[in-house]
């Protein structure tokens, strides 16, 4: 699109002809949206319109065409603000602690009423999100207490982030504009989940790609739970939550995550439901849960040489980058 206006574009019109049914772009397209504000230093923007390409009268019309009469009423665009929340703690080692940890959460969840996209009633229409994210925050909250009474020897940068259910924003925002040299970061622990359905054990995702699987094995065995790696496989769960943005950079960056094996109908009964309430949770596993995170954190901060993404991944020329080796 930038490029176009560049160019000279007085506007952009696409034929769309993706195997996506058409109805389904318009509706998709007709709801309201949200992402990170451009920076476009011009302020400048051209209309931008997909067509059903699928339409062969249209098609046809538009072939040899020297002039098109578009007209449009736009759609209306609002600046919303929303923040990240950091807290930083030094380490205690005198050379270690130029390098950090960064531990990572969201705080958001999808809305109220309609704005939800799941059913709700007049009673209950607020989402408010205990197991996705509220758990995953509560570990965060956890163990920056635990790094601000006994700093680790590293740094530690948390950070709370707003707006991964909505393209993981918050974490894009910040990969982007980071407060500390990302080259400085030797590993980003997310927490986050759709919920739980074994409270035996916590699930990783990454576990075995990004270099502390020991420490991580260890810490969770310390509070008496198992730890399962990459369940659910199909689901792409990996890339699909704040550590890719961080992953992307080259940072090893799994994501740490409640118990589950499957992502069967124990989740799904309260995954983006009006009934993810805190009265699901099960405390003493939050409990343990927030111990065991707050422990691997710890494990890797502490460790002698940061840990590394396994020879070929698909981050590992990321990191090679990042890090100059």
């Amino acid at each position: 699109m930038y490029i176009a206006l560049e160019k000279g574009a007085l506007a952009v019109i696409e034929l769309f002809n993706a195997p996506m049914p058409w109805n389904m772009v318009n509706r998709y397209f007709a709801g309201e949206k949200i992402g990170l504000a451009a920076e476009n230093k011009t302020g400048k923007t051209i209309p931008h319109a997909w067509v059903n390409g699928k339409d062969a009268n249209l098609t046809r019309s538009l072939r040899n065409v020297k002039e098109i009469r578009f007209k449009t009423s736009g759609r209306k665009t609002t600046a919303i603000n929303s923040y990240n929340v950091v807290g930083f703690i030094e380490g205690s080692d005198p050379k270690l602690k130029d390098e950090y940890i960064l531990l990572t959460a969201h705080y958001d969840h999808v809305g109220v009423g309609k704005q939800g996209g799941q059913p709700f009633t007049a009673e209950d229409s607020i989402f408010n999100g205990a197991r996705d994210n509220a758990f995953g925050v509560v570990g965060l909250l956890t163990a920056a207490e635990s790094f601000s009474k006994v700093p680790p020897k590293r740094s530690v940068l948390i950070v709370a982030l707003t707006a991964e259910e909505v393209g993981l924003l918050g974490s894009q925002y910040y990969a982007a504009h980071p407060l500390l040299p990302l080259n400085k970061c030797i590993f980003n622990i997310n927490s986050d989940g759709a919920g739980y359905n074994d409270t035996t054990i916590v699930a990783v995702m990454g576990l075995d790609r990004t270099g502390a699987k020991a420490e991580m094995e260890k810490a969770s065995k310390a509070f008496g739970l198992g730890i399962f790696a990459d369940p659910s496989p199909e689901q792409g769960l990996f890339d699909r939550s704040d550590n890719v943005s961080f992953a992307k950079k080259g940072i090893p960056a799994p994501t740490f995550t409640p118990g589950f094996r499957e992502f069967n109908g124990d989740i799904m009964k309260n995954y983006h439901q009006v009934s993810d309430n805190p009265e699901t949770i099960d405390f003493n596993y939050l409990l343990k849960f927030s111990q065991a995170y707050t422990y691997a954190a710890r494990l890797i901060a502490d460790m002698a040489k940061p840990p590394q993404w396994i020879a070929g991944d698909k981050y590992e020329p990321a990191a090679k980058q990042l890090y100059g080796k």
